[in-house]
């Protein structure tokens, strides 16, 4: 009689929060809503336009104007085509920014995450020892 194959064990997969990965996502979303409504992101998704954060990324030259997630919604002063309009001169004016952005972030992370490889699985042999590597990874 044929032996039989064994079944494959698949390896448990990874459900909690990877940190770089986080922080990439966070950049990423820093010059995008920076290039396109001029605001970050969390005052892009708050709505508070003016005071308080400043700017994350420290670029002052982009966009005369901001537009938060409730103006586009149409809940601010102006009509939400009105600043659809805004987003619109903002992306033309700032195209080019915002695609040298993404290209730099994208590649730095890449770049980055195979030059610390062997400190990054240091840290999270470490987060295993302390129990956090269950639902955290750098």
């Amino acid at each position: 009689m044929a032996k039989r194959k064994a079944k494959r064990r698949s390896r448990p997969r990874f459900t909690g929060i990877n940190i770089v990965n986080a922080s990439e996502a966070f950049i990423q979303a820093n010059w995008i809503t920076q290039g396109f409504t001029n605001t970050d992101p969390v005052a892009f998704l708050i709505g508070k336009t003016s005071g308080g954060y400043g700017n994350l990324s420290g670029v002052s030259n982009i966009g005369a104007n901001r537009v938060g997630l409730t103006e586009l919604l149409g809940f601010g002063n102006q009509s939400a085509q009105a600043n659809l309009d805004v987003v619109i001169a903002n992306v033309r004016a700032n195209w080019f920014d915002v695609l040298v952005k993404g290209a730099v972030t994208t590649a730095s992370f890449k770049i980055g995450k195979k030059l610390f490889a062997r400190q990054r699985r240091q840290i999270n042999k470490g987060l295993k020892m302390l129990g956090a590597g269950t639902f955290l990874k750098v």
